[in-house]
């Protein structure tokens, strides 16, 4: 008979084995460029390996847009930036694809800042900047790459392990107890 820490032992390992099932932040790096940063976004999952992200953040730490900025939410389709409709967006991520982005990429923003991180194909990264008062301009392209890593939510499986090694535990000092006639 297969004892309980036994079940409990295989159900926290096969789901600390399997983090891209239910990830649903990812966390990415980019150097383009001088301009360089990380961020993190949420997303839903939209199926066959794509990704819409929801909400999140860009940290520029190196370029002419140092500072942090905030995801636009946008797509999954193509969504026009707002303004001017410079550009359109889709917010859609591709873990473990190369690139990790699209042609329509990530929008972010402060004020009246938008930020975009673009890949039209595996060699091409570009950071778009727009404002109103310049416009639309690329600050670099094809010099560059962005990383996609998925962070897995750990809550549910921490959780998950901690209660079955609490049930084993209980049902140990049980049978001892019977056992010793405590």
């Amino acid at each position: 008979m297969i004892s309980c820490c036994a079940v409990a032992m295989v159900t926290v390992f096969s789901l600390a084995l399997a983090p891209q099932a239910r990830a649903d932040s990812f966390d990415f790096t980019f150097s383009i460029g001088p301009d360089t940063g990380y961020g993190s976004v949420d997303a839903v999952s939209l199926g066959g390996g794509e990704y819409n992200a929801t909400d999140g953040s860009l940290t520029v730490t190196g370029g002419n847009d140092i500072g942090t900025y905030t995801l636009l939410p946008g797509g999954p389709g193509d969504t026009c930036s707002p303004d001017s409709c410079e550009f359109g967006y889709d917010d859609n991520l591709f873990p473990g694809s190369t690139p990790p982005i699209d042609e329509f990429g990530l929008v972010f923003t402060s004020g009246d800042v938008l930020l975009t991180i673009t890949a039209p194909n595996a060699n091409d990264y570009y950071f778009l900047t727009y404002s109103p008062e310049q416009g639309l301009y690329l600050e670099n392209d094809t010099s560059g790459n962005a990383y996609v890593s998925i962070t897995p939510e750990p809550g549910s499986s921490t959780l998950l392990g901690a209660a079955l090694a609490g049930l084993c535990v209980i049902r140990r000092w049980k049978v001892a107890k019977s056992r010793w006639g405590i």
